[in-house]
């Protein structure tokens, strides 16, 4: 009885620099001690209800963006891509979406896209990965994509903006 070498499963993965999403949270800052704050000083006391409603309005869209904010930062802290030989998977605290090296077909600026639809997002830009470079160079190499276009970016820096699966 023979036995078959078994195939490397090389794993690899890349996680989310901490800071990702540390401009929107700086944001929020802003928000609320620039604009919440200077609005409370110069209402308050409170004397018309059309100045309270106004006043409601702002703390609730101060709430739902420190909500947005929290999720980020969380998420930030749990991302992780993970390539192996059958599939691409991106995995945080809510989400865990597996895309297979057969069903890459087209790379964009925010995202890897197959056949039928399903995405991986790169909500935080490809820089936010660390060894974003080598995670490039492997989806092109794993997913046999060709004519692959590289375009420099502003902020996010050099991206795959598009790419093929070569017809096998």
């Amino acid at each position: 009885m023979e036995l078959k070498p078994q195939p490397e499963m090389q794993l690899r993965t890349f996680t989310y620099r901490k800071y990702a999403s540390a401009w929107i949270v700086i944001l929020f800052f802003v928000w609320v001690f620039g604009v919440m704050a200077q609005v409370t000083i110069m209402w308050f006391p409170f004397e018309s209800p059309m100045e309270t409603r106004t006043m409601f309005i702002l703390l609730l869209a101060s709430f739902g963006f420190g909500i947005y904010c929290s999720y980020l930062v969380i998420v930030n802290m749990t991302a992780v891509l993970l390539l192996d030989e059958q599939k691409i998977t991106y995995r945080d605290r809510y989400v865990k979406v597996s895309l297979r090296w057969e069903d890459v077909c087209e790379m964009t600026t925010r995202w890897i896209r197959g056949k039928d639809g399903r995405a991986i997002y790169f909500k935080l830009g490809l820089r936010s990965i660390d060894g974003w470079e080598e995670l490039q160079r492997l989806v092109i190499e794993r997913a046999s994509l060709k004519e692959v276009i590289k375009r420099k970016l502003p902020i996010i820096g050099e991206m795959i903006v598009h790419a093929r699966r070569s017809e096998q």
